[in-house]
């Protein structure tokens, strides 16, 4: 059972000016319900404070083949509950890829219903963040009679960005931006971002970091992991044209990763994909930005390197109840990197002190995993093994825990003693036919906190 741990995180975002950060993301996580339910679940694109998800689903309660819907949370540790159709922006025709401004006031987004086009990029706008949006109109000059989508603004609003499939361009869909002197004005003429960005392929879904310096996006071109993966690219500042991409690492899968949606602060990568995951079909992950490395530790409260734990003494055949220990990813401070396990090796008695230790997912920072080991009372001796349990991270980072286990079989059994006799001779009843257990743990010399 996977666990959390509670401890308080306090962080500070610089924002670059002058060159594109270098950003390194963890692990993809499946959203959990009831963001990601049965059926389609696309198009995630975070509010600037956090609190707020847009998605596009086709759940029950939506208008057409697919609708817009949003999630809220209290704050950015807890999951996004309560999901709610839009009911102004959707028509009965299929509405998808809902982009919100950096203000919270107007809510792009792609539609079939008829317009210019097959697909065209609307608005809905709001007076304020309280308010309902309004009835959606179709964006002034951006749009084309051949499919236009994906449309995104910059933090100021003065540049859409956005792909389309209109001729003049390198391949099937091209980026495209188009410009404005002021937020009450109309966007000019849409231009196209050019060969440093686009390829002969298909590349959409453009996504800018609020610092204007990286765009994420989406790409079939050679090199993709899979059928189509999220590239970025960079440039210097933001009067410079964005460069040659690449393929961001960790995130992509061989399966369709697809609708980069990149957080006010680039924390967060949120991304569909139709990898293998609970409930199949198109499903939103999310990558968090890693700051600082993975802590692997038998201990939620501190930095603890080595594990002791000691059977006792039983007899011959006796039943030895379990013994717990944890594995955390123990951490103080900033974003650390989810532990991920790697090998396992043993040495000593393996076969008769053994654990179920295994690990299929990566413990995100903050967590925790339970497991068990065990003692063998078929045969008599004095036993020990120990296992030496390997994790890294996706910043590299390598890292060892020690777990070793020691057990004593007599070779007779050994009868219960009586409550009174047990009493007498200092013991506790342990109510497995073993007299004595313990578990202990050693702190790493170098760094460890006091619980």
């Amino acid at each position: 059972m996977r666990h959390s741990i509670t401890y308080l995180i306090v962080f500070s975002l610089a924002v670059a000016t002058s060159q594109a950060a270098a950003v390194t993301f963890d692990v993809p996580i499946h959203l959990d319900p009831p963001v990601n339910i049965a059926g389609e679940t696309q198009g995630p694109w975070e509010s600037s404070d956090g609190l707020t998800l847009y998605f596009t689903s086709n759940r029950a309660g939506g208008q057409g083949s697919a609708s817009i819907w949003q999630a809220t949370r209290a704050t950015l540790d807890d999951p996004f509950t309560n999901p709610t159709n839009i009911a102004a922006t959707n028509s009965s025709s299929r509405d998808f890829a809902p982009r919100i401004s950096y203000d919270g006031l107007t809510l792009l987004f792609t539609s079939k219903r008829p317009g210019v086009g097959n697909g065209d990029t609307w608005q809905s706008t709001r007076a304020s963040i309280n308010d309902p949006f309004g009835a959606p109109t179709l964006v002034p000059n951006v749009n084309s009679v051949a499919d236009d989508g994906g449309a995104s603004l910059s933090m100021d609003g003065l540049t859409m960005y956005f792909f389309s499939r209109r001729g003049g361009g390198q391949g099937q869909y091209d980026l495209y931006e188009a410009t404005r002197p002021t937020i009450n004005d109309d966007f000019g003429t849409p231009v196209n971002m050019g060969t440093g960005v686009n390829g002969p392929d298909l590349d959409y879904a453009p996504t800018v970091t609020s610092d204007g310096l990286t765009m994420y996006y989406v790409s079939e071109r050679s090199g993709s992991l899979g059928p189509s993966s999220i590239w970025k690219s960079t440039r210097t500042s933001v009067n410079d044209p964005f460069g040659a991409p690449s393929l961001v690492p960790n995130v992509n899968s061989i399966s369709r990763d697809e609708a980069p949606a990149i957080s006010a602060d680039g924390k967060r990568l949120y991304f569909i994909s139709d990898r293998p995951a609970e409930f199949g079909g198109w499903d939103i992950f999310v990558a968090n930005a890693v700051e600082d490395p993975s802590n692997a530790s038998f201990s939620t409260g501190a930095d603890v390197n080595v594990l002791d734990i000691d059977f006792g003494t039983v007899g011959l055949g006796a039943t030895v109840s379990p013994i717990d220990f944890d594995i955390a990813n123990f951490a103080t401070i900033g974003s650390p990197a989810s532990l991920q396990f790697e090998t396992q090796s043993g040495t000593g008695d393996t076969a008769v002190l053994t654990t179920n230790f295994g690990l299929n997912d990566p413990i995100q920072s903050g967590e925790f995993e339970s497991f068990q080991s065990f003692l063998d009372t078929n045969s008599p001796g004095i036993f020990s093994a120990s296992y030496e349990l390997n994790f890294t991270d996706v910043l590299g980072t390598d890292q060892t825990l020690t777990l070793n286990l020691t057990g004593h079989v007599l070779p007779t059994p050994v009868p219960e003693p009586s409550t009174y006799a047990m009493a007498a001779m200092g013991l506790i009843a342990l109510g497995y036919g073993g007299w004595r257990r313990k578990r202990t743990v050693r702190k790493s010399l170098t760094s460890a906190i006091s619980p």
